[in-house]
């Protein structure tokens, strides 16, 4: 049995890859050039983020468009991978994977678990809110216009000025 061209466009319903037509020797040639920290065993890459890997890494294969896409996709989900294989450093608001492991690590009292508006309480969020690690919640009452001022990765309480909610 001899070799054969590597299939292209296969896959799964909506789900699969993307490998360009080659013939054998070619296909294991450039599964090489992918960086060993991105390299998928069998050289397919799964086509909602992955294919962002084979982008930079043959960037002659596609526009430059989708180039500059797949740099600010790895970023977003492959943040560490990212700095290590293209030796760059991600700065602040570059990678939302980052941003908001930055922000766990900088809010690590209190970060809100889930937030309703209130009927009881109008002009009010019903906010419960626990540590990291721990299984004790608090519940409190924050104003909509603050709680909608919230950053991407949550909402910090701050026991000193939140009210906590009173009890039944």
């Amino acid at each position: 049995m001899g070799r054969r061209p590597v299939r292209g466009d296969g896959g799964t319903g909506n789900r699969g890859g993307r490998l360009r037509r080659a013939k054998w020797h070619q296909a294991v040639r450039a599964a090489q050039r992918v960086c060993p920290e991105w390299r998928q065993k069998g050289g397919w890459y799964e086509e909602d983020d992955e294919w962002a890997i084979a982008a930079i890494t043959f960037p002659e294969a596609y526009s430059p468009q989708h180039v500059e896409a797949a740099h600010r996709l790895t970023k977003d989900y492959f943040p560490d991978a990212y700095e290590r294989v293209t030796g760059t450093t991600i700065a602040p608001g570059e990678s939302h994977t980052r941003d908001e492991q930055n922000f766990r690590a900088e809010h690590s009292d209190d970060v809100v678990r889930g937030a309703i508006t209130s009927d009881t309480y109008p002009g009010m969020v019903e906010v419960t809110a626990s540590r990291p690690g721990s299984s004790e919640e608090r519940e409190y009452l924050e104003p909509t216009d603050e709680y909608r001022a919230r950053g991407r990765h949550g909402f910090v309480i701050d026991p000193s000025r939140h009210a906590r909610m009173p009890e039944d």
